[in-house]
């Protein structure tokens, strides 16, 4: 549930892009930056 809401505001942050089964990444700089 929790990996859930968390790629789910990811891709709210145009992140990540979800697809069944899949998670792509669209903006690695972003992602690294608040990791």
């Amino acid at each position: 549930e929790v990996v859930t809401r968390m790629l789910r505001y990811f891709q709210n942050e145009g992140m990540v892009k979800l697809a069944r089964g899949t998670v792509e990444i669209t903006d690695e700089e972003k992602l690294r930056q608040i990791s």
